[in-house]
Order: C-alpha cells, then sequence, then structure tokens
C-alpha cells in the first residue's frame, strides 16, 4: 500500500479490520492443542491405551467410561497428543486382544504342570442368571503356590451331574489340561461329588462348607437357637431404626467404644452369626443404656443369662472361626491341614469342661458328630493323612494311632514308587527345558530318523574286561552292590525326612531348602500339596463378578 500525505489512521484502521485475526501469536496450549496426535501403533499411543484398558479392568469400571466427558478431559489435560478409542474399539478390540495374550500366557503356565488343584462352584447373579467359576491352583519349580482363574462362565443348563461333568471336561480341554492329574475341591453337593466321580477323578470336598454345615449344626440346638432369633430383632431394631442407631452411636462415644452398627447374619454363612454374636457382646453397655427404660423396645434387651451364653458360645467357635481364615487362602497349600484340623476340633469338642452349661454341652456335642461323620470314605480319608505327613510340620502323625501311623506311611511309599515310575526324571535339552522340570540337564538327543552310521569295534582293554567278566561269572566274586530299588529308595527317603531339621519360615521353604535331599518325596509333596482346602478361590472371583453385574448394570448379557 502507497503512503500517503497525513496520518496513519486508515493503516492502523485497515490492518485491524483485515490483518489482526490472522497475525495474533498462539498460545502455548493452544499450540500443544494443534499439535499431531499419536499415530496408532506408535509405542507412546499403545502404552497409553493398555493404561487405559487395564484401569477399567482392574477398577471394574464400563465401557462406555472412555467416552464420559470428565474422563476425555482427563485424558487432555494429561496428554492432549493421546487419542481415547471409543467404547465399541475397546470392548471389541482392545480388551479381546489383551485377554487373548494373557490366556497364551496362561497356557504356557499350565503346560509343564503335570498335576493340577482344581476348585469349582456355582453361584446366581443379580439379574438370576447361573455362573460356574474353574480355578486352578499348582506349585511351580521354587515351591511357589500359583493360582489362576480359569474361566467363569454363564451356564443355563440344568445342574445334573451329566452336565456338569461335560461342563468341566469341555473347560480341561480348552485349556489342554485333560491329559493331566487332577484333583478337584468342591462342595459336597451330591450332582457336583457325582459329576466327578463320572469323569473318574479325585475330588476332595471343601473344608469350609463342611465347617459351615457342623456349626449350623449346633447353632440349631434348641435353646441355642431361641438366643439367636432375639439377637436377630435385636440386631435388625437398630439397623431399621434410624433414631434407634443414632441413639447407639451416642452412647458408643460416652462410654469412649468405636462407633460400630451392630452386624446382621446370613443363614447360608455361619461366620456372620459369629460376627453379630461378638459385635452383640462389644456393645451390651450401650444397648442396654438405649433400651433400658423404653417400654416398646425394652423387651428387646437380652438378658444377663443370654449374654453369658452368648459368650460361651463365641468361646467356642473361636477356633473354627480363626481355622476358616486360616484355610481359606490360595497362596500356599491348605490341604495338609484339614486332618490335623478335625482332629483337634474334635478332641477340644469331646472334651469335658467344668465351665460349660448344657446350652454350650450340647451345642458341641452336635458339632463333634456331625464333624465325625464327614470325610469317611477310605481312599479321601488317607489322601488327608497323606497330605498331613507330607507337611513337615505334622510329619509325626501325633495326632494319630500308631498303627494307622504304619498304614500312612507305608501308602506314602507306595505313592512314591508309581509316582516315580509315571514321571522318572528325564534329561532334557536347555532349549527344551521347562520351569517345572524336575532334572533339567542337558543331554543331547538323538533324532529317530537320523541315520546313525555304524560303530566300528575296537578290541580295548575294557571289551577285554568285559569278557573276563563273562567267562568267569560262575567263580568270580566280586564286591558291586545292585542298585537300590525304587522302594528302598522311598524306605530311605522316608527315614531322612523324619530327622531332617523342623520348620522355620513356612513348610513350603522347608521343602526348597530339603527337598533335594528326598527328591522321590519332594516329587509326591509337589503333587499333593497344590490342592486347596476349600473352594473360595472360585467364590472370590463370584466377587468380582457380583462389582460387574450390579443393579445399574444387570442387563449386560452373560458371556
Amino acid at each position: 500500500m502507497k503512503y500517503q500525505k497525513g496520518s496513519t489512521s486508515n493503516l492502523q484502521y485497515h490492518f485491524n479490520n483485515f490483518h489482526l485475526a490472522a497475525s495474533t501469536q498462539p498460545s502455548i496450549a493452544s499450540s500443544f492443542g494443534q499439535a499431531k496426535k499419536y499415530s496408532r501403533g506408535s509405542m507412546r499411543h499403545t502404552t497409553l491405551q493398555k493404561s487405559v484398558a487395564d484401569f477399567l479392568i482392574d477398577d471394574l469400571r464400563p465401557f462406555s467410561t472412555v467416552e464420559s466427558p470428565a474422563f476425555i478431559k482427563l485424558v487432555g489435560d494429561l496428554d492432549p497428543k493421546f487419542q481415547l478409542d471409543s467404547a465399541k474399539t475397546v470392548s471389541s478390540t482392545v480388551i479381546p486382544k489383551m485377554y487373548t495374550d494373557l490366556r497364551r500366557k496362561v497356557a504356557e503356565m499350565l503346560k509343564p504342570v503335570p498335576v493340577l488343584g482344581i476348585t469349582s462352584d456355582g453361584w446366581t447373579s443379580i439379574a438370576t442368571q447361573s455362573y460356574i467359576t474353574i480355578t486352578a491352583h499348582f506349585l511351580d519349580s521354587n515351591w511357589n503356590m500359583k493360582s489362576l482363574g480359569l474361566q467363569t462362565k454363564h451356564y443355563a443348563d440344568n445342574h445334573t451331574a451329566k452336565n456338569l461333568k461335560e461342563l468341566y471336561q469341555e473347560a480341561f480341554k480348552e485349556w489342554e489340561i485333560e491329559e493331566k492329574e487332577i484333583i478337584g475341591c468342591v462342595d459336597n453337593a451330591r450332582n457336583v461329588v457325582n459329576s466327578w466321580k463320572l469323569m473318574e477323578r479325585t475330588c476332595m470336598f471343601c473344608f469350609g462348607h463342611i465347617m459351615n454345615l457342623s456349626v449350623k449344626k449346633g447353632l440349631a440346638v434348641i435353646g441355642i437357637d431361641g438366643i439367636l432369633q432375639r439377637c436377630r430383632k435385636l440386631v435388625g431394631h437398630f439397623n431399621h431404626s434410624s433414631l434407634a442407631k443414632e441413639s447407639l452411636k451416642n452412647k458408643q462415644r460416652q462410654l469412649g467404644k468405636a462407633e460400630k452398627s451392630l452386624k446382621q447374619d446370613v443363614d447360608t454363612h455361619w461366620n456372620s452369626t459369629f460376627d453379630m454374636i461378638q459385635s452383640l457382646i462389644e456393645n451390651d453397655e450401650a444397648i442396654a443404656k438405649v433400651l433400658r427404660g423404653d417400654s416398646k423396645y425394652g423387651p428387646l434387651m437380652l438378658s444377663p443369662d443370654e449374654i453369658c451364653s452368648l459368650k460361651n458360645i463365641l468361646l467356642v467357635l473361636t477356633p473354627w472361626k480363626r481355622l476358616t481364615v486360616l484355610l481359606s487362602t490360595d497362596t500356599y497349600p491348605t490341604i495338609s491341614l484339614v486332618a490335623p484340623s478335625i482332629c483337634q476340633l474334635l478332641y477340644q469338642a469331646w472334651k469335658e469342661d467344668p465351665g460349660d452349661d448344657d446350652l454350650v454341652s450340647r451345642m458341641k456335642k452336635a458339632m463333634a458328630e456331625d464333624l465325625q461323620s464327614r470325610y469317611q470314605e477310605e481312599n479321601i480319608q488317607m489322601f488327608l493323612y497323606v497330605a498331613a505327613f507330607l507337611d513337615p510340620r505334622f510329619r509325626q502323625l501325633e495326632f494319630l494311632e500308631e498303627e494307622m501311623k504304619k498304614k500312612v506311611k507305608a501308602d506314602v511309599k507306595k505313592r512314591m514308587v508309581a509316582l516315580q515310575k509315571k514321571f522318572p526324571a528325564t534329561k532334557t535339552k536347555p532349549e527344551a527345558s521347562s520351569e517345572y522340570s524336575e532334572d533339567p540337564v542337558a543331554q543331547p538327543s538323538c533324532s529317530e530318523e537320523a541315520e546313525v552310521p555304524p560303530v566300528k569295534r575296537v578290541k580295548t582293554e575294557a571289551t577285554s574286561f568285559n569278557f573276563f567278566q563273562d567267562f568267569f561269572a560262575d567263580i568270580v566274586v566280586t564286591n558291586s552292590k545292585p542298585a537300590p530299588t525304587l522302594a528302598e529308595m522311598a524306605k530311605h527317603e522316608i527315614k531322612l525326612y523324619l530327622t531332617l531339621p523342623g520348620v522355620e519360615d513356612g513348610h513350603l521353604n522347608w521343602w526348597k531348602k530339603y527337598g533335594d535331599q528326598i527328591p522321590m518325596m519332594a516329587k509326591l509333596a509337589r503333587h499333593t500339596l497344590c490342592v486347596l482346602a476349600t473352594s473360595t478361590a472360585s467364590k472370590r472371583m463370584f466377587s468380582k463378578v457380583g462389582n460387574l453385574i450390579n443393579k445399574k448394570r444387570a442387563n449386560l448379557k452373560p458371556c
């Protein structure tokens, strides 16, 4: 533009109206906002994509989270160059790929394992859909307990023994473990037990379920059941009345106690009854202060005799409660604890205590009679004794009669020989050896199709010695001893096992330290101790699934 006489007002006007917007310098934030997005498949995009998927999986979030405006803003603020996937892409591509990769890893972990402990249980969701879970457990080469969830599958058919058998076999085939030795731990429902019998596989009853049935027998004793009914009414009053609940909290504060609500029990879990009794005893004084003088709800208050009975009941149930917690883990073997636990519980139940009143005596008797009737099958009983013997903490079998101790040791010896014949120590090439290999020593291998050139026989000192041995075999006396038989080796290892040091930091660490000295017995221990005492591992899976299939998401289609 040519400059004319006068001021620059016209130029300023022209510039402001036609050129200012185009020449404005962008801010730093807007410059980053206009930056090029990460390309799909790039390392950064893949990393962030997996992090988002892990967040959805670990926190049990719905796929629609990635389309939430607040979540999109959060991700954009953290890294504007990352483009979130749509909910459809996450559900149909990203997470299925992660599942496929993880499934491949799990399958690789299972390949070299010769024996698996399996737990299984059934569950009904809030949408009244039936699911069945299967978990697998084994001990690796370092004596670490490994637990894997194989499936939680919707199952709409009738839960007959035949149908369950087909479901288990289909799952075993899908994971390529049908040829392995599998020992189950399930509840003692007739259809479930019969399904394992149809498969001709060993199955243990869930000890947690057994304990639940035995305790419920004791709690159903006439007199105790009446006290528990009164306890439920009392707890129900405080849990359903906001005024009563607030009054209880005020009294707890005045007494210097923690503000806790009373716990209501659930009919299917005796542990909840224990917790209810415990919460009533702990808050007895506060409850009395709230109800005393109340003409309407005062009669709900428990009498001193009833409180005394509840305290005695709690003393009886405390060992059962602690055992339930101890046996409900899947981080270390628990099957070895079953037989000693039963013996200790029966001893305490049958033992006469001068402080027991009539109610408690009848309760202990009912529980003992029910528990004593369990695990009567000879093969299951012997398996539990063998498992206890293979736990170095119980190897002296002090809870058994002398005659039974001899039978258990004889059975252990028999199992060691059979297992050694079935799984002899094999030598493999380094690249073919697995983490679980018993004897991963390098050994040259020969292909069956390879042509081996004939070996020219050369007369040497060794061949001369062989001729001497053969020719004078009947009259020459040698000092060499025949190799010990497997039975002799097993007998020797059992004797050595009983003399080895005690357990200092867990029985698995003990086997890790001393297993090489008694290899045949270590192999049997690895095959036996992988079985869990309870099916709690399956129930934990249902807890996670229950967080997915809630009231807001009850319309989800079962997979």
